[in-house]
């Protein structure tokens, strides 16, 4: 063991002392002979040693690029990227400028990991090709730029299709509404577009019945624009229909928020607020022809016809003495319309109590 081991450091030595006797132009040779053999752990060393040699000459363009080429190929991707990159601005002019700066998009593309994976280096190499390809527009090597464009884009638009329905699966529906449409901004070409549109449109609806209620009505209008948008633009989709049916109950969601916040505010505010609500639902003749939801809808309308009469009720009992015959004689008036619609509901004894009191207190005035 040791004559072999005395025998393999003689031969390093004078393997070291045979090179450092050797001058560049042979040391250059024998780098370029070991890169044509495919030995690039021993090739490198020397272009590394070359460098600064040939430094300020014709010969250091093209040491660097075979120097950044076997980093390359030995799959020092990071660091061929880098040189690729130096090169090219060091060397714009030279014969390897346009190859060089090809290969630093192909060693970011050589780092774009697999879909599920962080895309930075994708998006590096996004950015390299197209470079390339503003540069150098009329190379023959466009076209397989554009062909690498299109696999990272691809790669980039699964990722994104997966957070989005990842993000619906487990009912964070602001921010898979958020996604799918990203989806169309950035890969207006993505398959099967129609079914993404649905699913933002129902992200939009599920996060409008998830929030609070001083919110609800402003998003479930959102929904109501999205889910039309479905049925706008793929009138033959097979979920058409069921469009159809969550624009009823986000229309429902609308109204019932509007009821809703009438008890969120002062009692001094609640008197417009309770009018609009009605008037809303009032006006609410889509609902006819369906039972289903113009059951709800004479529910809401009778809620917050009881609201409205709770709450003149109140500000009768709370006015001004000089004001309350102004009170309860709107409170008979809003009573005698409460019973007439609402006359079978199970606030309608309550209702008629309050408005006798008030036709009590109109004739002792």
């Amino acid at each position: 063991m040791f004559l072999v081991l005395l025998t393999l450091t003689s031969s390093c030595a004078l393997s070291k002392k045979s090179l450092e006797s050797k001058t560049p132009e042979d040391k250059l040779a024998l780098a370029m002979t070991y890169y044509g053999k495919g030995q690039y752990f021993k090739a490198i060393p020397l272009f590394e040693e070359l460098l600064p040699v040939y430094r300020g000459t014709d010969k250091r363009a093209e040491i660097y690029f075979y120097y950044a080429k076997a980093q390359y190929e030995m799959d020092n991707a990071i660091m061929a990227g880098f040189h690729f990159k130096r090169l090219y601005d060091q060397h714009s002019l030279s014969e390897f400028a346009e190859e060089s700066l090809f290969m630093h998009a192909e060693s970011y593309y050589a780092q774009s990991p697999k879909w599920s994976l962080d895309q930075t280096p994708t998006y590096e190499a996004l950015q390299a090709y197209q470079n390339f390809i503003n540069i150098y527009p009329t190379s023959e090597r466009v076209e397989l730029c554009n062909n690498r464009i299109d696999l990272l884009r691809d790669k980039l638009e699964r990722k994104a299709l997966e957070a989005a329905n990842l993000y619906y699966r487990t009912r964070d529906f602001r921010a898979a509404a958020i996604a799918y449409e990203n989806l169309f901004l950035e890969f207006p070409d993505i398959e099967n577009p129609s079914d993404l549109y649905f699913l933002a449109a129902m992200s939009y609806y599920k996060y409008a019945e998830r929030s609070f209620i001083d919110k609800q009505g402003e998003r479930y209008k959102i929904a109501i624009d999205k889910l039309k948008l479905v049925q706008t633009l793929y009138p033959e989709h097979p979920e058409f229909s069921t469009c159809d049916d969550f624009i009823y109950r986000s229309k429902l969601g609308v109204l019932s928020a509007s009821v809703n916040m009438i008890y969120t505010k002062p009692l001094d505010e609640r008197v417009p607020a309770v009018n609009e609500a009605i008037q809303s639902l009032e006006k609410a003749v889509w609902m006819d022809g369906n039972e289903s939801y113009e059951s709800q809808r004479q529910e809401l309308l009778e809620r917050a016809s009881y609201i409205n009469v709770q709450t003149h009720y109140e500000l009768a009992l709370l006015s001004e003495e000089n004001q309350q015959y102004r009170w309860h004689t709107d409170l008979v008036n809003i009573s005698n319309y409460y019973l007439d619609s609402f006359g079978s509901s199970k606030n309608a004894r309550e209702v008629q109590k309050i408005r006798d009191y008030s036709r009590t207190f109109i004739d002792r005035f």
